[in-house]
């Protein structure tokens, strides 16, 4: 018995060296070529002698490699040429500290390729008219950028699962055909599965913050989580007004988070959509130029958990619609016009929601039912004020 312990011991020994051996084997054999505004696409792409264009870097890296960008701004629409691996991603970054720039009208990225990271580096529309950013490879990582001016919507996610977008600032996605308002979405895109956004900073977008799926298209997305984010907007200033073309003194957007699922509008089907929003701070969806502007519109079948986090001065904070089904729990709402509007018999439970005494209204449900839903409200702190008023009728 004693040998043959011995025996296993010295073969899971060997295993794991080997392993080791072939990991260590794998970096060694990683690659950094560089990228500076004072490089040349003839040299070799090492630190010494840098490249002058992004593309040119990614042309050269395989799995594993990183592309790294010195301080400046790169006039080119950057493009992934290969794809990563699970353990050797394409990484493509700024060195740190340093301030680096892509500026093309509209489009300004396109991740193609599975396994590609973007890191650090601003990205500028210069107010185009076309997406700015479009993800389309697996599991690639959008973190520590910032996607700006842009009349089009900032990120589209295509088709894909595992995308991660992380610690992102998305702001200025503006539009108007000198009539009214078009919509300009925060990130969108047409059936993502798996795909979460954290700890992004979202405003100033005249669509929504985040909307999947705008056309309604099969199979759906599923599986979202949003968490720790910040969705706000704020009437619109001067300044910005004169670069965008957009009203000054208006309120651009619809809501932080709107759903739309194929099938039927407002059909119920077992086929349900889920979406999870965690630890988020939503303000300013309020005097725009929408009625029943809401931070939280999560309609159609769509099966939704909002936790955590703070929802303030919103003409609605959470407009839930009927076929949703959705938990509001362990959040704080104060200061909105409305903080829960339900309508058409949505299924809805609000579990400890702390309603602060400055909510206009702090529930209300609104039109008949549907067949499947039901409003249960437990452990809430529902102020006196807010109780008195809770059914009071809001405009439609």
């Amino acid at each position: 018995m004693q040998k043959i312990v011995k025996g296993i011991s010295s073969s899971l020994i060997f295993a794991l060296g080997l392993v080791f051996y072939c990991a260590a084997l794998q970096a060694a054999a990683s690659t950094s070529y560089f990228v500076k505004t004072s490089g040349n696409n003839s040299n070799n792409g090492s630190e010494k002698s840098p490249f002058l264009t992004i593309n040119r870097g990614l042309d050269a890296a395989n799995p594993g490699d990183s592309v790294i960008v010195g301080k400046g701004t790169y006039a080119e629409v950057v493009s992934t040429k290969k794809a990563g691996t699970a353990n050797a991603k394409i990484i493509l970054r700024a060195v740190t500290g340093e301030e680096v720039k892509v500026g093309t009208k509209g489009k300004v990225l396109n991740i193609e390729h599975d396994y590609n990271e973007v890191d650090g580096i601003i990205f500028d529309g210069l107010w185009g008219d076309k997406g700015m950013v479009a993800i389309k490879g697996n599991y690639a990582s959008l973190k520590n950028c910032t996607v700006k001016n842009n009349k089009r919507d900032g990120i589209n996610v295509l088709g894909v699962t595992g995308v991660v977008i992380d610690n992102c600032k998305i702001y200025n996605l503006l539009r108007y055909d000198g009539k009214e308002r078009v919509d300009a979405h925060g990130i969108t895109g047409r059936n993502p599965k798996n795909l979460l956004i954290k700890r992004c900073d979202i405003s100033q977008f005249s669509g929504d913050g985040v909307q999947f799926d705008p056309s309604r298209s099969t199979p759906g997305w599923n599986n979202i989580i949003i968490e720790d984010c910040t969705f706000w907007l704020a009437p619109v200033s001067k300044a910005l007004s004169t670069e965008s073309g957009f009203p000054e003194g208006e309120a651009p957007g619809e809501n932080a988070v709107d759903t739309k699922t194929p099938g039927i509008k407002g059909a119920f089907s077992e086929t349900r959509c889920n979406l999870s929003i965690k630890n988020c701070v939503v303000y300013g969806f309020k005097n725009g130029l929408i009625d029943n502007m809401a931070a939280y519109n999560i309609k159609e079948n769509v099966d939704c958990v909002i936790e955590g986090g703070r929802m303030y001065a919103n003409q609605i904070a959470c407009r839930l619609r009927y076929p949703a089904n959705v938990t509001v729990k362990n959040c704080t709402a104060s200061g909105n016009e409305v903080a829960i509007r339900v309508e058409g018999g949505a299924k809805v439970l609000v579990e400890k929601v702390n309603f602060g005494e400055d909510n206009e209204v702090a529930i209300v449900e609104k039109g008949e039912g549907r067949g499947n839903g039901n409003l249960e409200i437990k452990n809430c702190t529902l102020p006196e004020k807010a109780k008195e008023k809770k059914r009071k009728k809001v405009k439609e």
